[in-house]
């Protein structure tokens, strides 16, 4: 599945808020396994990471072909949300947004 497919080109309904959510969910533990494992920092706690993650995986098993057809749909493919280390949180666009909001963070508690 390519990774520039839009949520809103293939879905709709309850379908297009279903795979946000998929979406929303993958991208919240990708960016924050990157600030875990690649920038040794964590700016939620492991139980609200644990809370997403559980979530990422019951809407992914409650709905697989919805799943299959999200963004990062190969990356997430037998996640358990028992870790996020062998996730691709070295790609540069999950980098960059693990470097922003890093920043982000960082600039409020000042």
């Amino acid at each position: 599945m390519s990774e520039h497919v839009n949520n809103y080109d293939i879905f709709e309904g309850e379908e297009l808020e279903i795979a946000d959510k998929i979406q929303r969910r993958r991208l919240q533990i990708l960016i924050h396994s990157c600030i875990y494992y690649h920038f040794d920092q964590n700016i939620i706690s492991d139980k609200k990471y644990d809370e997403i993650g559980r979530d990422l995986v019951k809407l992914q098993n409650d709905n697989p072909s919805i799943a299959k057809k999200v963004k990062w749909s190969d990356a997430f493919e037998g996640f358990d949300a028992s870790t996020g280390f062998d996730l691709p949180i070295t790609d540069e666009w999950v980098l960059n947004k693990a470097t922003r909001l890093l920043e982000v963070v960082s600039g409020r508690k000042r």
